[in-house]
């Protein structure tokens, strides 16, 4: 199982601006959340990158990703439920 580090080296890109890296909140903010949906505290993803969501423990999910390396990105407790309505689960 691959760890998140290159779904976030992936989203870098995204967060750059003058050069600077912006803080994940600000980020956030300027960005469509219709899109880039926080899964995860330490978590920001493109939902149009997901190749599938797998079922995990205490029915919560995993992310795995459309990158070269089927990166898995945890869900946590307080968003399975936004994601659970999201998908009429």
């Amino acid at each position: 199982m691959q760890t998140a580090q290159p779904a976030a080296d992936a989203m870098l890109s995204a967060l750059m601006t003058v050069g600077r890296l912006m803080r994940q909140r600000q980020a956030e903010d300027q960005l469509d959340p219709g899109i880039f949906w926080r899964v995860h505290r330490s978590h920001l993803v493109n939902i149009n990158k997901v190749k599938e969501i797998v079922p995990w423990f205490n029915r919560n999910y995993l992310l795995r990703m459309k990158d070269e390396k089927m990166t898995e990105i945890p869900v946590s407790r307080n968003h399975t439920r936004r994601l659970r309505e999201y998908l009429k689960l």
